[in-house]
């Protein structure tokens, strides 16, 4: 009895949320889709959802739009001027929180994460690593954001480096060349060998560009109530930064879907290359993403010989999942280059 009442409740509810849609404040009427009581806007999200967000700011032919996810009021920027906008001088502050979420609240030690925590003293004091303020749980948080933050993140990026290497085997060779000539005693690339190798640094940052880690970044929180970009925002709304659509955007990227590590060479790419966020909550451990990455995939094309499978193109289209994995792992072939792991001791 008890079973057939639930089911009747839940489909009422959804009856109610497709036969009242609700619609967009007035002042939002041209950028906000139009939703449904309950869910919002949730039933057009499509993964992966960085294509999805991009496709809807197409649709509304706007790079700021509200979209509601269930009942939280969200803001989805999808172009870098909007994107500096909302994380620059006085907005960086109001925006510098981050959303309030059953998730974050037990799995991430009540909110107390260097990644969840609200912007204020606590936050500044896991930046500046304090030791005399850490509690058990802090330190315990910080080692958990150091491992979910910071390994799945480096491994997809490597996969996707190594994919656009074999795709362009013309750019694998300029590298490989760079590195044999930083190591030319024939010894294994070390840390201070990464600041001589500008060629490997480009390339890891048109990785980034093409496939970020964090395709939407962290999302965003204001603090209070504000006006950004003509908009009126409410205080508690989320901010979603599509880096993904921002480092593909053929207003501001020259021929933006290739894979072109020369790009780096010369060009300024303030506001547009964000992969590790901007403002003060970008990600407190790009440098040390980037001193590991140098070395993995430094270490992987000098100590290697590597092609593609069967000389078939690397498929690169991507998975579902927040990180952006491929969608198939990529496989390749590779053998040593002597005499290099020749000197290897393991």
């Amino acid at each position: 009895m008890i079973d057939l009442f639930l089911l009747a409740l839940i489909a009422g509810f959804i009856t109610v949320a497709y036969l009242f849609p609700i619609k967009a404040n007035e002042e939002d009427l041209t950028t906000s889709p139009v939703g449904f009581l309950v869910i919002g806007h949730l039933h057009l999200l499509k993964e992966p959802i960085h294509r999805s967000l991009r496709d809807l700011s197409r649709n509304l032919r706007s790079d700021v739009f509200f979209p509601r996810l269930g009942s939280r009021r969200a803001v989805v920027v999808t172009s870098a001027s909007a994107a500096e906008e909302f994380l620059s001088q006085e907005n960086d502050v109001i925006f510098a929180n981050r959303p309030l979420a059953s998730l974050t609240e037990y799995m991430g030690y009540n909110c107390t994460i260097v990644s969840a925590a609200l912007y204020g003293e606590h936050w500044r004091r896991l930046r500046q690593s304090e030791p005399e303020h850490y509690t058990d749980d802090i330190i315990k948080g910080l080692v958990q954001v150091m491992l979910l933050a910071g390994t799945d993140t480096t491994a997809v990026t490597l996969e996707w480096a190594m994919a656009n290497l074999l795709n362009h085997p013309e750019v694998l060779m300029k590298l490989k060349t760079e590195l044999n000539n930083v190591s030319v005693e024939g010894r294994l690339l070390e840390e201070s060998d990464t600041g001589k190798c500008p060629y490997l640094t480009n390339v890891i940052s048109e990785t980034l560009r093409l496939y970020p880690a964090a395709p939407l970044l962290v999302p965003h929180a204001s603090s209070a109530d504000c006006e950004v970009a003509g908009f009126d925002i409410p205080r508690g709304t989320w901010l979603f930064v599509n880096a993904w659509a921002i480092q593909r955007d053929p207003k501001v990227w020259d021929d933006p879907e290739a894979f072109k590590p020369e790009r780096f060479e010369s060009e300024t790419h303030r506001g547009k290359y964000l992969p590790s966020g901007i403002g003060r909550r970008a990600c407190p451990g790009m440098g040390l993403a980037q001193l590991v990455l140098s070395l993995a995939l430094g270490s992987l094309i000098q100590c290697f010989d590597w092609e593609r499978d069967n000389d078939v193109a690397v498929d690169m289209s991507e998975g579902r999942g927040i990180t952006m994995p491929k969608a198939v792992p990529l496989v390749a072939k590779c053998k040593k280059s002597l005499p290099i792991l020749d000197k290897v001791v393991l």
